[in-house]
């Protein structure tokens, strides 16, 4: 448990803002600083780990009922213009949203049940 993790979350953002401000997008492994929807943080992860999604115009947060814990926090606007950096480098699991991620995103939406009669 690191001191940062029991800050608030302002504090969080301006520290995440600062670790971001080297570029260096693969030391970001393990912090606990990935602002999430639910307000909540989470650690960075490599990119194989569970996609972690930016929202945007095409494909808005609305579309993902209950995915609040797979969706960026977007409160704000600096953070998360820096996150869309991060998501292009392809160093973390973070992803910017696109067709086949909303695809993969939506199914998840729905009840169990209904993905085991569609096979």
């Amino acid at each position: 448990h690191s001191c940062y993790e029991s800050a608030g979350n302002v504090n969080k953002c301006d520290l995440l803002m600062y670790c971001l401000s080297d570029n260096k997008y693969g030391s970001l492994k393990s912090l606990r600083l990935l602002p999430l929807e639910n307000n909540s943080f989470i650690a960075f992860q490599d990119k194989g780990g569970q996609s972690i999604y930016i929202c945007n115009s095409d494909f808005p947060k609305a579309l993902f009922p209950k995915q609040d814990l797979r969706i960026v926090s977007s409160q704000q606007a600096d953070v998360l213009n820096e996150l869309k950096k991060v998501a292009s480098s392809n160093h973390t699991q973070v992803q910017l949203m696109d067709f086949d991620s909303a695809i993969k995103l939506i199914k998840q939406c729905f009840p169990s049940q209904w993905q085991k009669q569609q096979q």
